[in-house]
């Protein structure tokens, strides 16, 4: 409320009014220093910490104008000396909060080298890996103030003409969140996600400035993984062309260090890290698969480079920090900025500012420029970078027959699904996986382990194929989806779909209706024919469509067994049972083949030596291996 009245008391065009900011949201200004502070004011509801990004054009004499920057937390969202009219230095001031996570500035003395500051608060950067709740601080009402430091600059020579812009950043992450944001030097910015078991996380870090760096290592980000080698494994670095022994060295050790930062071994699975590095401006953290017991508050820390990072908007520096000028005192601008780079040109008076908006004289604004144009929005911005975070929640458990599941494996993890089937209208359970893992195992009535299932897939397989041996039963199939260790994995960790759908295993003695079905890794798909008359020999016509079967068994009301697969017809099933042999062996090489059309009927009892085995009944088994 006290907020409110100072607004109408002192609102208006003057420099001494507080003007409320909108989260992310350019204003642009020209002050001189007989001005004295402006005044803005974001308030976070506590939720979020601030960065602040101020671009400055050339100004007299082709130099970046000296400024006054400073942010804070206030209680009450009134500015230092606002009341008593009191001149306000920074440096000097009693403030409540020291320099830290809730106030910083900069007061510039001389000239500066660069066109761009950048401040933020709500970070408490000297906590430990056991404090990383308390990194975050909670910051309400921020004050923001600039000021021109240039007192030789007066009429009609242009003031000090900056655009601020003022990005809230969120403590807590959620799925598909992105944040847009510029960082200070040696700064930090500290994200919080909370996951459960099971779930997935990845984050995806792109710097905004082609020029940002040839060096390594310039955005550090701890906390979840390495972008380059997989999950928690050491991060080696790209070594420069006829880079020393000396030089690799140094930068292990260098990647060692920031290992150990803030909130680095916070991850119940590890230690984990991502670096941008020479010619690259992304690094994501690779996908993290949770797994039981890691379920909790995980931290994503990125760190910048104290000396070499830089995000120059108006100048094409090579460092993207100190400008460059060339012969004619002006310099090259960057991509997408004017001839001019938003500096003072050949007539005092070109660019006009006036309610938080610049814009070239005579295009909205008294007087006349001619030959300008105004930079595009994005190069008056401190860009900084952008992270996506994407958070998957999964789980397992009991699932429907005809049901479709997300999961997330990593190294030596299992995603285990139940499937119960309650008779022949839905016995046969297929499982498709969608992306290569170590094994989707199943066993019935029990979880399977690497060293006890019934049925195994592996890649290149994607599908698995299961029924009981008496469809008419209910059953439960447990099926796990597992990653070997990373030592011995043959594929990453990943995402993966698993589709599940039933069939019925009943099938009608009528020739002129055809089923499709599958099977694969070793198994048995059971078929179930009823109402077989004992005047009728049953027969069966396969036909392979893909891959290769092994045999066809015929069994009368029992499941399929044999003495021996053997080779070819070696192999036996005792009692009123017939096979088909689709798998043959050449008796001479031993080269192995499989028949893709065959026809297998019930013994008649046509010869002697062969035994009748029609029965007539309500049921009989179709088994095919």
């Amino acid at each position: 409320m006290r907020l409110g009245v100072l607004l109408l008391l002192l609102g208006g065009g003057s420099a001494q009014s507080i003007k409320r900011l909108n989260n992310s949201e350019p204003v642009e200004y020209e002050q001189l220093q007989a001005d004295g502070w402006r005044w803005f004011v974001l308030t976070t509801h506590d939720v979020a910490a601030v960065t602040a990004g101020l671009v400055v054009q050339r100004g007299y004499g082709n130099l970046f104008p000296k400024m006054g920057f400073v942010m804070m937390a206030s209680p009450s969202g009134i500015p230092p000396g606002f009341l008593s009219q009191a001149e306000y230095d920074p440096t000097t001031y009693a403030h409540d909060d020291p320099v830290g996570p809730r106030r910083r500035f900069i007061w510039d003395t001389t000239p500066s080298v660069t066109d761009w500051r950048v401040l933020t608060i709500g970070y408490d950067d000297n906590r430990t890996d056991n404090e990383a709740a308390l990194v975050q601080v909670p910051l309400n009402e921020v004050l923001i103030g600039v000021r021109c430091n240039e007192f030789a600059w007066s009429a009609p020579i242009p003031g000090c003409r900056y655009s601020l812009t003022a990005t809230l950043l969120p403590f807590e992450m959620t799925h598909n969140m992105i944040v847009a944001a510029p960082m200070r030097r040696q700064g930090q910015h500290v994200y919080r996600l909370t996951v459960g078991e099971y779930d997935s996380l990845n984050a995806m870090i792109d710097w905004q400035y082609a020029q940002l760096r040839a060096d390594k290592g310039l955005l550090n980000l701890a906390g979840c993984a390495d972008g380059d080698g997989g999950c928690r494994r050491l991060y080696l670095p790209v070594a420069t062309e006829n880079a020393g022994l000396g030089e690799q060295q140094e930068e292990r050790e260098k990647q060692e260090k920031l290992r150990a930062r803030l909130f680095a071994r916070s991850l119940a699975t590890g230690r984990s890290y991502a670096a941008l590095h020479v010619g690259s401006t992304s690094t994501y953290v690779e996908r993290l698969c949770l797994g039981p017991g890691d379920n909790g508050t995980y931290y994503l820390t990125l760190s910048a480079d104290a000396e070499l990072s830089g995000d120059g908007r108006l100048s094409a520096s090579v460092n993207g920090y100190h400008a460059t000028i060339a012969t004619d005192g002006l310099g090259p601008a960057v991509p997408g900025v004017d001839t001019t780079g938003w500096r003072f040109g050949q007539q005092p008076g070109c660019w006009c500012c006036e309610g938080g908006v610049c814009g070239v004289c005579g295009d909205g604004f008294p007087g006349q420029c001619y030959g300008t144009s105004m930079p595009p929005a994005t190069t008056r911005m401190v860009l900084g970078y952008t992270m996506r975070v994407t958070s998957l929640k999964f789980s397992d458990g009991l699932v429907a027959g005809n049901s479709e599941h997300r999961g997330c494996v990593s190294y030596g993890q299992w995603r285990y699904y139940s499937v119960v089937t309650t008779g022949a209208a839905d016995a046969q359970l297929f499982a498709h996986i969608s992306a290569p893992v170590g094994g989707v195992y199943a066993a019935l009535g029990r979880r399977p382990t690497a060293t006890d299932y019934d049925r195994r897939l592996q890649p290149p397989l994607e599908e698995l194929s299961l029924s009981p041996c008496d469809v008419t039963e209910s059953a439960t199939w447990h099926l796990g989806v597992y990653l070997e260790p990373q030592a011995v994995a043959a594929v990453p960790e990943t995402l993966f779909t698993l589709r599940l759908h039933t069939a019925d295993a009943t099938v009608q003695y009528n020739p002129a209706i055809a089923y499709e079905g599958g099977t694969c890794c070793g198994g048995i798909m059971h078929w179930r024919v009823t109402d077989v008359p004992s005047s009728h020999g049953l027969s069966v016509n396969l036909s392979v469509l893909s891959g290769a079967v092994h045999a066809v068994f015929i069994n009368y009301d029992s499941c399929a067994s044999y003495s021996t697969i053997g080779r070819g017809a070696h192999g036996t099933c005792p009692g009123l049972c017939d096979i088909g042999w689709t798998t043959l062996w050449d008796p001479i090489t031993g080269v192995r083949s499989s028949l893709s059309q065959l026809v297998t009927k019930v013994s008649m009892g046509e010869t002697l030596a062969q035994t009748d085995k029609r029965r007539a009944g309500t049921c009989a088994d179709i088994h095919i291996p």
